[in-house]
């Protein structure tokens, strides 16, 4: 993503969790009351219950993948 720029995170559906890997730059990552920097090497894992969240690139390019996997975050008890 181009320094500057914004996008929403697309949260898993039902029977999976998501592992978004940031790869490269750095940005900053809204949910709700959360407003968390990044940096290379962080990880987002959300589950399909998650609140809506965007990444902003900040300070430069920003790399990152997402995967959709099966369910790997304990459920609450």
């Amino acid at each position: 993503m181009p320094d500057g720029s914004r996008t929403a995170v697309i949260l898993p559906i039902a029977g999976e969790d998501l592992f978004l890997y940031f790869v490269k730059g750095g940005g900053q990552v809204t949910a709700g009351a959360l407003d968390e920097a990044t940096a290379e090497y962080d990880v987002l894992i959300a589950t399909p219950d998650a609140s809506p969240a965007t990444i902003t690139a900040v300070g430069g390019e920003l790399t990152f993948l997402s995967f959709y996997l099966p369910p790997f975050v304990p459920a609450a008890v």
